[in-house]
């Protein structure tokens, strides 16, 4: 899947909009809604503008080269690291306050 492939999901699930109900509101099928979520298909720019409207992203969301969505993932995946590591620092100094009781 491309970035904007990527960026047009990323938008309609943030939205939580299925690809039924963007489709309809697009006045296209789900069908294609799939298609452009999957890079089968581009849409072309009035029906990206669309997707722009009814998600609140901005049209620079969808055509800009860096994929701030990949961003994000590093970024949870990050969090999520920490929160590993925090959880193991805590319960390695709870032992040690524990031993020295």
């Amino acid at each position: 899947m491309d970035g904007i492939a990527h960026k047009i999901r990323y938008a309609r699930r943030n939205k939580d909009l299925s690809q039924k109900v963007l489709g309809k509101l697009l006045g296209v099928t789900e069908m294609a809604i799939s298609a452009y979520e999957t890079g089968r298909a581009i849409p072309p720019l009035p029906t990206l503008k669309k997707i722009s409207t009814i998600t609140g992203f901005p049209l620079a969301y969808f055509t800009e080269e860096h994929d701030d969505t990949i961003t994000l993932k590093r970024l949870h995946k990050d969090i999520q690291k920490i929160k590993r590591d925090s959880t193991t620092i805590l319960s390695l100094l709870k032992k040690i306050y524990e031993n020295k009781r």
